[in-house]
């Protein structure tokens, strides 16, 4: 499977407003990850971990972030 942002974006379940859509944005050796649900957000990791599988790549968790934004408080 190859690894791209263009691949993440197409998935259906990513954030988009119309047409734009913003799954993922990357900027250098950044990626940052959007997406209505914890299920949809899990597809796109796996996406990227199966990625960093093939292609050899280690992610430093200590560097990892996440924000969760909820209308009710509850997910």
């Amino acid at each position: 499977m190859r690894f791209d942002i263009i691949l993440l974006n197409n998935i259906l379940y990513v954030c988009r407003n119309d047409n734009v859509y913003g799954g993922a944005l990357a900027y250098a050796d950044d990626v940052i990850l959007l997406a209505p649900t914890r299920l949809a957000m899990r597809s796109l990791l796996q996406i990227c971990e199966q990625y960093d599988r093939e292609f050899y790549i280690v992610v430093n968790a200590e560097k990892s972030a996440c924000l969760i934004i909820s209308k009710n408080g509850w997910l």
